[in-house]
């Protein structure tokens, strides 16, 4: 907690060293500086796990949106372009063991955020989601990507 309030007070006396009005463009550019001073100096001030975190939520933000993009474009063209006929929509269980209740909550969330899936319930033992994919023919490959781009990415930033 301490490196995070060093690195707004770096932002804060970069924003007030600029001779025009201060924008949120220059605070966050003197975010940025003040990220890039101690990573630079990690070791000396101990920082490993500051920076571990904020590079954690910078690469959980770039999957998020990342999968994001992708998903509204393959629901683009499961909408535009696939019959009604050939739509393989389905439930899908997914295994959540493991995994604290807030991680569960928040990955449920992202799922929902995703277009072309949400999450249905949560079992009273919280160890599975029942999972609404609008449309897939292998459901083992839509679990395969949950694991290998949100639940990664949720977990990295978490623990």
């Amino acid at each position: 907690m301490k490196h995070f309030g060093l690195n707004l007070m770096i932002a804060a006396i970069w924003l007030l060293l600029q001779d025009h009005r201060p924008t949120f463009a220059t605070f966050v550019i003197g975010y940025l500086i003040g990220y890039g001073l101690i990573l630079l100096f990690r070791e000396a001030l101990d920082s490993r796990e500051y920076t571990r975190r904020v590079t954690a939520v910078i690469a959980f933000a770039g999957v998020f949106l990342h999968a994001f993009a992708v998903a509204s474009v393959g629901l683009l063209r499961v909408v535009l372009a696939t019959p009604l006929s050939r739509l393989s929509p389905r439930f899908i269980t997914y295994s959540v063991a493991g995994m604290k209740p807030y991680e569960i909550v928040i990955l449920s969330y992202l799922i929902n955020l995703t277009p072309g899936s949400s999450v249905v319930e949560i079992s009273g033992d919280h160890q599975t989601l029942l999972l609404h994919i609008l449309d897939t023919k292998d459901p083992d490959a839509v679990r395969d990507e949950i694991d290998h781009t949100l639940k990664r990415a949720l977990l990295a930033l978490t623990r």
